[in-house]
């Protein structure tokens, strides 16, 4: 699997959830899923919502989450399933529990 331009992941999230039609609305999912490939292939820490959905804890995730991501959370697993390698999951125990 290869990085995704933000163009390429704002397409992915218009397929993925067609009921998200609100310009900054999915400006700011597009946005956040970028920070989880920032993280994975530049290793940029992201915030702290986004650094809950990669230790993939979802109580965390869920009271971190912002109205709009709250609606669409199942997109970030989503995400993480199909769109980086498979990795991510050992990647993330590395780099969180040893900070």
């Amino acid at each position: 699997m290869e990085r995704q331009s933000i163009e390429e992941i704002a397409e992915w999230v218009k397929r993925s959830k067609p009921t998200l039609t609100n310009p900054e609305d999915l400006h700011h999912v597009t946005r956040c899923l970028d920070g989880i490939q920032r993280w994975y292939y530049d290793g940029i820490r992201p915030g702290g919502f986004v650094s809950a959905v990669i230790q993939n804890n979802f109580m965390e995730a869920c009271l971190r989450a912002d109205s709009v991501n709250r609606e669409v959370l199942y997109l970030y697993a989503m995400f993480l399933y199909w769109e980086l390698p498979g990795d991510w999951r050992s990647k993330a125990k590395k780099e969180f529990e040893t900070r």
